[in-house]
């Protein structure tokens, strides 16, 4: 490539052909003659085959395309003579190197401006991305200097159009791509002036361009022209709200805070004015988002051979349509490159997750990886049960997650699910325009606008010193298992073009090195090749010969490891050596160990190890060739009932030892087996197995109530509960059917109620029938068939009494989240270090670990700091002792809340970095609250370090990272609070205005305890209250007075903050300052208001301080709103 380029580079620096490319289309058609002069081809047809061979670049076009394009409906007599005629008359103009024949058609034997521009723009874009902007300019500079007019411009008009504006169109994109990349490293080089003019330019084409607008205000913000950049947002958000109905994104908002806060001095001079396109207001670009956040990107041994046109290509295609598949065969390397392509476009995209499909065996399903792959874990946020509860269904969670986000997300293997995926990219593109899907399947998702990529197999170059990427990659795998093995390139490439240069198809060929010579191998692949080309020629050759090689490593194997490879593909997750085991039960272990290690050795399966125990995978293709197999022999049903006694196996050993000393190894296992689990739980479900449904489902909540993702219950417990329908359950399934009954209406009760009733009859049938059900199932059942809030209190102290530690245990908990929810936080940690003692007495790591972490939480919610270290150590022991990684942000958060109430500034700083540490080292991969947490964190620091300005720039970017619609549910309490800090802070710094927090905090309030169903959240009410009450007594203080009515208000409901428990996690939250703040900042008359006011809301009853607090929000939010009117105070979060 750099050859290319330095041809290019010379283009510009000697006045004769000796550097320039030999076709140019950029412009005029011209060719270079054997002088090297440049002269137009003979005739218009002549010249557009210039220019389809120069749009084919180095794989040409095929003779068919070609005269299609051609000739179109008058074909000649002899299409394959006219067209040999025609390139023999352009070889006479230009030399007979100018084309050069390929196996299906033509291309260019020279170098063409074309190839100088896509090579120039990879090479660019890699030289921005390695950190070398000053490269990247030059680059980018001297290929736009290859523009000499209109390209395809003497074709137009004639019988040629079509491909003329093929031509014009794939140039300007190239050009595009090219002054992104110029204006991207003008900015990371302070080229202020550079930036401006090509985002002018830029806005002039699309006057809705926000990367444009930020890059525009970003660089008249760097001239020293801010009152011009400020403008540019005005016209901006104009534009997209009358032409998009949408507002700018929050890093557009957060430039213009940044730039509003400088202040507007106007136009100093320097540089020429900028002006957006038809007005007098200037325009702003986008400027490149710093580290994007990933999730999903795996880390590869070795490297991408190969793709890096295909790349560059599904980059392209990107950039031009929004919904791009990459489709071809299995085996094609379709997962590899897109994930070079996300790993790409992270450098330029703010959020880029990849979701593999691969173990998703419904279309229903497809939701349920998307949330894994968003880290959607409820539970993981909070430890709150009723904010886990209210978090919703995962669809709407997953849609909100993904509302307005500038992300790219890749959803890889869509074909076995192809109609979920498609209704989810369509769902996920509808959910946000600045959004892109990039697909991997072996068919389209058949969706409007989308854009189909097919990847050409790997080739060989005999010019190459490596013999190209099907050899390198055939002899890097081939040294791997034997380093000594004689590798001729030559029968090496001979051997890669039989395989059809298939990247699995090569890498399984080179396994077989092992014990064989290239040429063996060769030899043996013609022979099945032969076989299988007879049996079916309507199936493509790339099948064929992928089917080849796997059909050769088949009729290797023994029958019971034939019997094993097809029974295990079914299990969606891998599988173990017990899972191997019972799969295969006519053989014996020792048996079934050795086929496992012939697969392995086949190279047919992979080996993990994980917490001591190895596992096994196939990929994908394997995986398929095995179930196609299973399809064959007709062992399904054999085989179903192998998986279900499985996993009813596992489901019951684990279940049992949860809450023994075997609990460590119980709670691995589910973690390891869980996904294969569910898959057992739906195939039971579609069989008629009610007993492994039940099994399967208590297990699976042992797994997810140690990572804290009870919610998933609220999305199995229909499909569970109808496979219930009409069983008469067995005494030996009793109690499991017991447990799942009682988990299904609690989950009900609080988040559903009028879904209660089946389940709460089926319990009360099956207590009344069964005599098998034990105690401690009856008496946690006690609690949801209680009728009345005091029949739920005579039960629970019932149940606390219990010689049972385990059901002491959680009825505890259970006041204790209830005490909580009601504001009585010192009864709540009360009850929950009563429930901690329980939990150590009965040596149970989890149960200890997750009561310290509750009374650590409620303890930093009181405001209590001093005593919470010694229950986070307690709680980080056992959560590491456990695996239960995904609580350690809450353990982090309770840290930094204690160090910032004890004014420890140190320790915040230290653990501020260790959250940032922990997201970076988990590439990004992090729910949305966990940014907004750490800016909240870092916001306070600043304050108390001094620095407000910096402060008030954290506050924004935590309350910008939910973006401007409602945050799912088990965000939205952390919006709240991060929301009414930031209001907080912002009255104490004097902004003239609430920034449009007030309306925005009641809303998503609201919302929050519509979507309880008459559950109100109480600590979350009290929190959303703080900030609302405080900007109503303080926050109006502009014109030297204040309105006695909103101060009233605002004092009351400061006082009912207090009586319904509001979080003091934060200092800006702490009620004893915000308190002594109003009283000292008012005097006189409105002393005297706040007093009245504190009296009335001391004199209401407990059912009364809810529907006062939730009324008095109601009135300030609308008074927020006729306050702002519109005007730029909303453009803080919107």
């Amino acid at each position: 490539m750099r050859d290319a380029l330095d041809l290019a580079a010379g283009a510009d620096d000697s006045p004769g052909p000796a550097g320039a490319p030999a076709v140019r289309v950029l412009g005029p058609v011209r060719v270079a003659g054997p002088g090297g002069e440049l002269r137009p081809p003979r005739g218009a047809r002549a010249a557009a085959l210039v220019v389809l061979l120069a749009l084919g670049g180095p794989r040409g076009v095929s003779s068919t395309a070609i005269v299609d394009r051609l000739w179109q409906e008058s074909l000649p007599a002899d299409p394959r003579a006219a067209l040999q005629n025609l390139v023999s008359r352009l070889r006479a103009v230009a030399g007979r190197h100018v084309v050069r024949a390929t196996e299906t058609g033509y291309a260019l034997g020279v170098v063409s401006d074309l190839d100088l521009v896509r090579e120039g723009l990879t090479a660019a874009r890699h030289e921005l991305v390695s950190g070398d902007p000053g490269a990247a300019s030059a680059t980018t500079e001297r290929i736009l200097g290859l523009w000499d007019g209109a390209p395809g411009g003497d074709l137009d008009g004639g019988g040629f159009a079509a491909v003329a504006r093929e031509l014009a169109a794939a140039a300007e994109r190239w050009r595009d791509g090219l002054r992104v990349v110029r204006r991207d490293a003008a900015e990371a080089t302070g080229q202020h002036a550079v930036v401006a003019e090509i985002a002018v330019a830029d806005l002039a084409a699309d006057p809705t361009d926000e990367d444009a607008a930020r890059a525009l205000m970003g660089a008249l913000g760097g001239l020293g022209r801010p009152a011009e950049a400020l403008r540019v947002f005005t016209r901006l958000r104009s534009v997209l709200v009358r032409e998009l109905g949408s507002e700018p994104g929050p890093a557009t908002v957060a430039l213009y805070d940044e730039l509003a806060a400088v202040g507007a001095p106007g136009p100093d001079g320097h540089g020429v004015p900028v002006a957006w396109p038809g007005s007098d207001a200037v325009v702003p670009a986008d400027g490149v988002p710093a580290a994007g956040t990933t999730r999903g990107l795996r880390t590869y041994a070795t490297p991408l051979l190969g793709r890096d046109a295909d790349v560059a290509a599904v980059r392209d295609a990107l950039d031009m349509a929004r919904l791009v598949t990459v489709l071809g065969p299995g085996g094609l390397g379709k997962t590899r490159l897109a994930q070079e392509v996300a790993r790409r476009a992270a450098a330029r995209t703010p959020f880029v997750v990849v979701v593999e499909l691969v173990g998703v065996r419904d279309d229903d399903d497809v939701v349920l990886a998307l949330a894994d792959a968003l880290g959607i874990v409820p539970g993981a946020g909070s430890l709150r049960l009723a904010e886990r509860l209210q978090a919703g269904d995962l669809a709407s969670q997953v849609a909100a997650r993904l509302r307005d986000a500038d992300a790219l997300v890749v959803l890889d293997n869509c074909e076995h699910v192809v109609e979920g995926a498609a209704r989810w990219a369509a769902t996920l593109l509808d959910a946000s325009p600045r959004l892109r899907v990039l697909a991997t399947s072996r068919t389209p998702l058949l969706l409007e606008g989308e854009v189909a990529y097919a990847p050409a197999p790997l080739g060989s170059d005999p010019a190459e010193a490596d013999g190209g990427p099907a050899v390198r990659l055939f002899v890097e795998r081939a040294r791997a298992v034997r380093p000594d093995a004689l590798l001729d390139h030559q029968a090496v490439a001979r051997l890669c073009e039989r395989l059809d240069g298939l990247p699995l198809a090569i890498e399984l060929a080179a396994a077989r090195v092992r014990t064989l010579s290239v040429a063996e191998v060769d030899a043996r692949l013609d022979e099945r090749f032969a076989l299988l080309r007879v049996r079916d020629r309507s199936v493509p050759d790339r099948h064929r010969t992928l089917e080849a090689v796997l059909d050769w490593s088949w009729n290797l194997l023994s029958a019971g490891q034939q019997a094993l490879w097809r029974r295990a593909a079914v299990l969606p997750d891998g599988f173990s050596a017990e899972a191997a085991r019972a799969l295969v039960p006519a053989a014996s272990g020792w048996q079934v160990d050795d086929d496992v290690a012939a697969l392995v050795l086949q190279s047919l399966v992979r080996v993990e190890e994980a917490d001591g125990a190895a596992r096994y995978r196939m990929v994908e293709t394997v995986r398929e060739f095995g179930l196609l197999r299973l399809a064959a022999s007709r062992e399904e049903v054999a085989t179903d009932d192998a998986v279900l006694g499985w996993s009813t196996t596992v489901a019951r050993r684990c279940a049992s030892h949860l809450l023994t000393p075997g609990q460590r190894e119980a709670v691995a296992e589910l973690a390891r087996e869980q996904e294969n689990l569910l898959f057992a739980v739906r195939r039971a479900v579609d069989r008629g197995r009610p007993d492994a449904v039940v099994h399967g489902f208590v297990a699976l909540l042992g797994s997810w109530t140690s990572r804290g993702a009870e919610e998933r219950v609220v999305g199995l417990a229909p499909v569970v509960l109808d496979s219930l329908a009409g069983w008469q359950v067995p005494e030996d399934h009793a109690d499991a059917t017991a447990i799942a009954l009682v988990v299904i209406a609690g989950a009900s009760v609080f988040g559903a109620p009028e879904r209660a009733a089946r389940p709460l009859a089926r319990l009360r049938r099956l207590l009344r029938t069964s005599r098998s059900v034990g105690s401690r199932t009856r008496d946690l059942a006690g609690l949801v068939l209680a009728r009345s809030p005091e029949e739920i209190a005579e039960v629970l102290a019932r149940l606390q009494r219990s010689d049972d530690g385990y059901t002491s245990l959680l009825a505890h908990m259970f006041e204790a989240q209830q005490r909580e929810n009601d504001g009585e936080l010192a009864r709540a940690v009360e009850l929950a270090g009563t429930a901690h003692e329980v939990a150590r007495r009965l040596e149970d790591p989890a149960a200890t670990a997750m009561t310290a972490m509750v009374v650590a939480s409620f303890m930093t919610e009181q405001g209590d700091a001093a005593a919470v270290a010694g229950w986070v150590a307690a709680a980080r022991d056992g959560l590491v002792a456990i695996g239960a990684d995904e609580m350690q942000r809450q353990v982090q958060w309770i840290e930094l809340s204690a160090a910032l109430t004890l004014e420890d500034l140190s320790a915040a700083e230290s653990t501020v970095a260790g959250m940032a540490d922990a997201l970076e080292g988990s590439r990004g991969a992090q729910a949305t609250e966990s940014v907004a947490v750490l800016e909240l964190g870092r916001g306070e620091v600043a304050w108390l370090r001094g620095d407000r300005d910096a402060a008030l720039e954290h506050f924004s970017r935590s309350v910008a990272t939910f973006g401007a619609g409602q945050p799912p549910g088990d965000a939205a309490p952390w919006f709240l609070m991060a929301a009414s800090a930031t209001l907080v802070r912002r009255v104490q710094a004097g902004a003239a205005d609430d920034g449009g927090l007030v309306q925005r905090i009641v809303e998503v309030g609201r919302r929050v305890r519509g979507a309880g169903r008459g559950f109100v959240d109480r600590p979350v009410l009290a929190t959303s209250s703080v900030g609302v009450a405080y900007w109503a007594c303080l926050g109006d203080g502009r014109a030297g007075r204040r309105d006695p009515d909103r101060v009233a208000a605002g004092a009351e409901l400061l006082a009912l903050a207090g009586r319904l428990g509001a979080r003091q996690d934060l200092p800006a939250l702490r009620l004893i300052d915000l308190r002594g703040s109003v009283a000292d900042s008012l005097g006189g008359t409105d002393a005297a208001v706040v007093r009245a006011a504190e009296e009335r809301a001391g004199a209401l009853a407990r059912d009364e301080l809810v529907p006062r607090a939730e009324e008095l929000l109601a009135r300030l939010a609308g008074e927020a709103g006729q306050e702002l009117g519109g005007g730029p105070a909303q453009a803080f979060f919107m």
